[in-house]
């Protein structure tokens, strides 16, 4: 399938994604979220970009388009490659057609499937008579539901030896795909999780509750959730999962850098190796919208550095001088109990590890491997969080 035709598949795809956050506005009893305006917004802009490329491809012209648009591209792309042979008893299969499996030559060999087979013995045809794989679609993002991006599985460099002695030493980690929170979690979506649970927040969230559930003034409405300790934290990703039929908490700590620094490289800052004031919230007096500053990391994470300290399901200790787990991180298939969920009968407090730094902070703690640990059970002005869904 030609370049154009992958375009206008992408289209179609992209306007029934609009068409769905459209008719998602119009449900009675729901306002509509800052976040899904952004979304709104986002694939409108997307829209231009493919049809002025189609346009341009038509007049003999090759266009680069930004990096997601090209992903998502890759995929459709993917999808139109044939399936690889496979073997049974050293005899190569062709792909099922129309239920049938062709072989060429005898079959030695038992098969296993979920479905009923009859196998002949001279010219050999394999009939499988289970149900045809389907493509479940996933559920639509719900109003309140935080938007996302997937980082796909692969290597990454975590940590640094030109830090603090705790962010060394650097090393290779291979991560599996997961998805991310493309903002921190916004006030607006907190106050949902109020209003249907009865909870209650932190004065220091920075708005007045008259009573609970009662949302923060307008201005404040897109801005990011302080004043919530880590305990609350996954109290709400424990929620929203309940909300949504998808599995969210935490992210890790590596989860959280790879996503800010990409695969590529070890840069210090999402967006490269030089500290530039126009991208991040730093060295002031109060948090901005979470979109106020253009996307920073390689994945088009926004505020990974600044605005907030974020939350991360990694343990630092139970003293706050010293850490219980130190670098390199684990491999993918073992365990530390770094990430371990707390335990409430624990006699002693505990630190988890936050990353991003804050408003009121200076490059040298809005590095990509920069760490701070503080104590679960402690709500603060500068703390926040974003959400990771497994996959």
């Amino acid at each position: 399938m030609s370049r154009q035709d992958d375009i206008k598949r992408l289209i179609i795809t992209y306007n029934q994604r609009l068409q769905k956050f459209k008719e998602q506005q119009t449900l009675p009893g729901l306002d509509t979220a800052p976040a899904t305006l952004i979304e709104i917004e986002d694939i409108e802009t997307k829209l231009e970009s493919l049809k002025t490329t189609l346009e341009n491809l038509q007049s003999g012209l090759e266009p680069d388009l930004p990096a997601e648009i090209e992903q998502e591209l890759a995929h459709l792309a993917a999808e139109e490659q044939p399936r690889q042979q496979t073997q049974i008893g050293g005899v190569n299969i062709a792909d099922i057609s129309g239920g049938t499996i062709n072989v060429q030559g005898n079959i030695d060999a038992s098969i296993k499937a979920e479905g009923d087979i009859v196998a002949g013995n001279k010219e050999t045809h394999i009939h499988y008579h289970g149900a045809a794989e389907t493509k479940v679609p996933e559920k639509p993002r719900l109003p309140f539901e935080p938007e996302l991006v997937e980082i796909p599985a692969g290597d990454f460099i975590l940590g640094t030896d030109e830090g603090q002695a705790y962010e060394a030493p650097s090393h290779k980690i291979n991560l599996p795909t997961y998805k991310i929170g493309k903002f921190p979690v916004t006030n607006a979506q907190y106050v949902e999780f109020m209003k249907q649970t009865g909870a209650s927040i932190s004065p220091k969230a920075g708005w007045e509750l008259a009573r609970v559930g009662q949302a923060p003034p307008e201005v404040k409405l897109n801005h990011p959730l302080v004043g919530i300790s880590w305990d609350e934290a996954v109290t709400y990703c424990r929620w929203l999962s309940e909300q949504t039929g998808r599995d969210y908490r935490l992210p890790s700590e590596a989860e959280w850098e790879k996503a800010a620094r990409g695969p590529q490289d070890q840069r210090v800052y999402p967006w490269g190796q030089s500290w530039d004031d126009q991208r991040a919230n730093q060295n002031g007096r109060e948090t901005t919208p979470v979109d106020h500053y253009p996307a920073q990391s390689p994945y088009r994470c926004y505020d990974m550095v600044g605005n907030v300290w974020e939350w991360t399901g990694t343990i630092w200790g139970s003293e706050r001088a010293e850490p219980d787990f130190v670098y390199p991180y684990p491999a993918p298939n073992q365990t530390d109990g770094r990430e371990a969920p707390p335990t409430k009968q624990a006699l002693h407090r505990e630190y988890r590890l936050c990353r991003g730094g804050s408003f009121r902070d200076k490059p040298a703690r809005l590095r990509c491997s920069a760490r701070a640990r503080f104590a679960a059970d402690t709500p603060h002005v500068r703390r926040g969080f974003r959400v990771v869904q497994e996959q």
